[in-house]
C-alpha cells in the first residue's frame, strides 16, 4: 500500500514534512579541496527524513560524524542505449532565457547574484543552495521539480552548455565571496588580537577564533577564517617578543 509523504517526519525536530520534500541531499567539499574546481563536490550525505532546515542538516551532520560505517552500497554506472545517445546528439537549443544567461558576462552576474543577496538579507555563504532561487527570481528560469544528481540545481540547464555555465558561476561566486571574507578578516585581525590580549592569550586557536566571530555574529569562509588565524598569532608572537620598560 502506497504512503503519503504527509506521514514523514523530520529525524531531527519531529516536524511534518509536505509532499515536496522528504530528503535532502547535503554536499561536502573536502578541506584540502583537491577536486576540480567546477567538478562538482565529490561527497554527498543524504539524510532522509529531513525537512532541509539547516539547523537540523547541521544537527544530522553531527550524528553522521559521531556514528559508524554503515553497509557500503555500491553505485554502478547505467549503460547508455542508442536512444539516449541519439537523444544528446539532438539536444534541444538553449531557450531564451539560458540564452541570456550565457550571454551576460560572469563579473556582471556575480555582482547581480551578491547584490540581490544583500538586498535580501541572506547569506552569500549559502550560495549553492540560493543559486537556483537567483535564476528563478531574477534570471526567469522555471520552477522544475526535476532532480538528476549529476546535474547541478534541480535540472537548471539542461543543454550541456547551460549547466556548465551554472557549475562555473557557482564556483566562481563562491570564490568572489572567499576572497570578499578574507578582504574582511584582514580588517578585524586588531579586534581580535585585543580579543585574545583580554585573555592573556599569547597564541590563539582557530576554535578561539570561531568563539570570536561568534561573539561578533560574524560567518567568514573557511579560507577567511585561517588568514584571521594565522594573521592574529603572527601579531601576539611580534608583542610577546617586544622588548618590555
Amino acid at each position: 500500500m502506497f504512503l503519503s509523504k504527509t506521514l514523514y517526519k523530520c529525524v531531527v525536530c519531529r516536524k511534518a514534512l509536505s509532499e515536496d520534500i522528504i530528503g535532502v541531499n547535503v554536499y561536502i567539499a573536502p578541506s584540502d579541496e583537491i577536486y576540480r574546481p567546477g567538478a562538482g563536490v565529490p561527497f554527498v550525505l543524504a539524510i532522509s527524513p529531513c525537512c532541509g532546515d539547516r539547523a537540523c542538516v547541521e544537527a544530522a551532520w553531527e550524528r553522521a560524524k559521531a556514528g559508524v560505517l554503515g553497509e557500503i552500497e555500491e553505485i554502478e554506472v547505467e549503460q547508455e542505449d542508442e536512444e539516449s545517445e541519439e537523444a544528446r546528439a539532438e539536444e534541444r537549443e538553449p531557450s531564451r532565457v539560458e540564452q541570456a544567461l550565457l550571454d551576460a558576462k560572469d563579473e556582471t552576474l556575480i555582482d547581480e547574484f551578491l547584490e540581490w543577496v544583500a538586498k535580501s538579507e541572506l547569506d552569500p555563504h549559502d550560495s549553492r543552495n540560493l543559486l537556483p532561487r537567483f535564476l528563478r527570481e531574477i534570471k526567469g528560469f522555471p520552477k522544475t521539480e526535476a532532480f538528476d544528481s549529476g546535474d547541478l540545481y534541480l535540472g537548471f540547464g539542461k543543454p550541456d552548455v547551460v549547466t556548465e555555465k551554472v557549475r562555473l558561476l557557482d564556483d566562481m561566486i563562491r570564490k568572489a565571496v572567499d576572497s570578499r571574507d578574507v578582504t574582511r578578516a584582514e580588517t578585524m585581525v586588531p579586534d581580535c588580537v585585543a580579543w585574545a590580549s583580554e585573555f592573556g592569550f599569547s597564541t590563539v586557536r582557530k576554535a578561539d577564533v570561531e568563539v570570536f566571530l561568534s561573539d561578533k555574529h560574524i560567518r567568514l569562509a573557511s579560507v577567511a577564517v585561517h588568514a584571521l588565524w594565522a594573521k592574529t598569532n603572527l601579531q601576539l608572537r611580534a608583542a610577546g617578543r617586544r622588548p618590555t620598560r
